[in-house]
């Protein structure tokens, strides 16, 4: 059997071996030769013949076979050997095929012999990974291109899998031998000076009819017997046959490292950076991210203005943003097929390539997040606790305290180091004019500010003994669907939930990344308090302003799955929003005119929480014309839903080239 095509590449490579008798003719494929003239590379492997291009075989006569070394008699069998190396980046296993076609002589009264081969393989897998196999017994769609002529002879093919070859992990390429001996079995020649082509005529002294035998005269045979015959080899490869490939296959075979100045990358330090958007001296196209490089499946990304990454799933549209550390392969919603299945059309930008639903009868697109935007739980794809923020104008007096004791028995809290006035590190107070600063309800200050001529504070109450940083902890909690989830998990269980879809996609991580890089007035020991500098900024805002590189990694709690280990167990469908940083690896991240294949010409909402400031400011990153930027969350913007199809999900065997009119169809 095939090993199983989930785990390979499946790249399917052909050795042709015309043989004829005379006149040689040839059946001509399309191929790639690479070097020397008879250096045929097809795929990921190259075909090298130590020989010249054309091989003479000589000295064939009719012999059996099951002698005991008659294989090896130089006088009566032709050899040839070509040596097979490839290249050093394949994961998984390469399939590939030994087919001869034409391989025959055809006598002076047209009767066919048939080239008996004898093939064996070298370096390429064991004994069990290469076998014959019937060719009629294959999927006809793999073979249909292989000649338009049937095999002849054995009617076999050699079917051969190299299984990956790693060292630490590290794939270490292929490099082997495959020696092609050919031969006339005589057992298959049957030999009669009358026969006319009818079944019931004697054939030579055995008076049998021996069914599958070529039937030759006595001069035919006593010609071979005496002469034996020579005839040429050519050796073809088949660059178009691509069968069962996978989604993975289709972004592999385009990828670069982008850690280093290439095509497109042209820059002082090598690599591309992300500090500044996509362009052609700034990555565009198809790239490794260069951290992951020697995970068992790198992260592959595209970027810029690539127009090679339409699929089509579900009837739906989608482009493909980047794979997964499972060698899945993550899409964005592009919207719906304009076209047909058979003749799609994804050339959707705008609205049209986002959702906009209503939940219970209410327009949600105007809070995609959720109604209220004055407190830090609102910033979450889902979230807990809601501390929200009072806004109150000061009084004459003030007494704050850097922190509290609380006393269980009593639900009392006592203020400590108490002091009049607010300032860095004196944020807790129990009613502003108490002086002795106990209280059963206490109020965390974060800003203030001036308003009407008069001061005004911002603040959290805060109850049962909690701190800020146990309201902080709460409030990331994962108890409740923000009105974005709702609206997504909606649209999944009306367009995506079958079993047929549901199988063909993973249970990935989307990163809803809470982690704070700045809590600002939020920090009870040293919290700026103005409501200029008390801005609470998560770790996104560091990465694409500080930092400028994208990560891919994500703390447990703020990584959304359904069950997968790696994640937090709080989705209810393998469907969620795109990060900020996956939209600064397709070239993104800065405002200005950005030409990206994700800029669809309007906003739509991301999934990374920018930053906290006051009332109706809590904000999350979206995108406008491809740029990122941030917005208070009860804002109107759009949703693309983003899945991820699990590895070794194959695309229909058509013309595809990934172009919104031909986008990839998954099966």
């Amino acid at each position: 059997m095939i090993k199983s095509k989930k785990q390979m590449l499946l790249v399917i490579t052909i050795f042709t071996l015309i043989l004829t008798v005379g006149s040689v003719t040839y059946a001509f494929f399309n191929y790639t030769r690479t070097g020397e003239a008879n250096v045929i590379k097809t795929g990921r492997i190259s075909f090298i013949s130590r020989q010249t291009e054309t091989i003479n075989l000589t000295n064939l006569f009719p012999i059996d076979p099951t002698e005991t070394g008659i294989m090896n008699d130089t006088t009566k069998v032709g050899t040839f050997e070509i040596e097979v190396e490839g290249d050093t980046d394949y994961v998984g296993g390469i399939e590939y095929l030994v087919s001869a076609v034409n391989s025959h002589v055809t006598t002076s009264t047209g009767q066919i012999v048939p080239i008996s081969l004898d093939i064996s393989v070298e370096g390429l897998g064991t004994y069990e990974n290469n076998y014959f196999e019937e060719r009629e017994s294959k999927d006809t769609k793999i073979y249909k291109r292989l000649s338009g002529n049937g095999i002849m002879g054995d009617g076999n093919i050699l079917v051969g899998y190299i299984p990956q070859n790693t060292t630490l992990g590290t794939p270490s390429g292929i490099n082997g031998k495959i020696t092609i001996k050919a031969y006339l079995d005589k057992n298959k020649i049957a030999i009669s000076d009358t026969y006319d082509g009818n079944e019931t005529d004697l054939m030579g002294t055995t008076n049998d009819w021996v069914d599958g035998r070529v039937v030759l005269t006595t001069d035919e045979w006593n010609s071979l017997q005496q002469n034996g015959i020579s005839f040429q080899v050519k050796v073809e490869a088949n660059e178009d046959i691509w069968v069962e490939e996978t989604l993975y296959d289709v972004v592999e075979r385009q990828t670069v490292m982008d850690n280093i100045n290439s095509t497109y990358v042209n820059n002082t330090t090598p690599g591309i950076d992300f500090s500044n958007i996509s362009s052609d001296t700034n990555g565009k196209g198809v790239y490794t991210f260069s951290s992951t490089s020697n995970d068992a499946y790198p992260v592959m990304y595209y970027r810029g203005a690539v127009e090679n990454n339409n699929v089509l799933f579900a009837n739906k549209c989608w482009k493909m943003v980047r794979t997964t550390d499972t060698g899945g392969v993550k899409l964005i919603y592009n919207g719906e097929n304009k076209g047909t299945s058979e003749v799609p059309d994804c050339d959707n930008t705008g609205t049209d390539s986002q959702i906009t639903l209503n939940i219970d009868g209410t327009d949600v697109n105007t809070f995609a997040f959720n109604e209220n935007a004055n407190s830090p739980a609102y910033v979450g794809y889902m979230y807990g606790s809601v501390y929200e923020v009072t806004n109150g104008e000061a009084e004459d007096s003030a007494y704050f305290g850097n922190s509290f004791i609380y006393d269980s028995t009593n639900n009392l809290y006592t203020l400590t180091n108490v002091k009049e006035w607010i300032d860095y590190n004196h944020h807790y107070t129990c009613n502003l004019t108490t002086t002795d600063g106990t209280c059963e309800n206490i109020r965390y200050y974060y800003a203030y500010g001036t308003r009407n001529g008069k001061q005004y504070y911002l603040y959290f109450t805060l109850i049962n003994g909690k701190s800020i940083e146990d309201a902080l902890k709460e409030m990331q909690e994962n108890n409740n669907d923000s009105n974005a989830k709702k609206m997504i998990d909606s649209w999944y269980e009306d367009n995506i939930d079958n079993t047929s879809y549901e199988n063909k996609l993973e249970d990935t991580l989307f990163c809803n990344d809470r982690s704070i890089y700045s809590l600002g007035g939020l920090n009870p020991n040293d919290g700026m308090i103005g409501i200029s500098n008390s801005t609470v900024y998560y770790s996104g805002y560091e990465r694409q302003n500080v930092i400028k590189r994208p990560s891919l990694s994500c703390r447990k709690n703020d990584a959304f799955t359904i069950k997968n280990g790696k994640g937090n167990g709080a989705l209810d469908y393998p469907v969620a929003l795109l990060s900020s940083d996956e939209m600064i690896l397709s070239g993104g991240g800065v405002l200005g005119s950005v030409i990206s294949y994700l800029n669809n010409g309007t906003d739509y909402w991301l999934m990374s929480p920018y930053n906290f400031t006051s009332v109706n400011n809590s904000a999350d990153f979206s995108t406008l014309n491809g740029a990122i930027y941030y917005g208070i969350v009860n804002k109107s913007r759009g949703l693309r839903p983003v899945l991820s199809l699990k590895n070794g999900i194959t695309i229909v065997d058509n013309d595809a080239d990934g172009t919104a009119s031909k986008p990839y169809v998954i099966k």
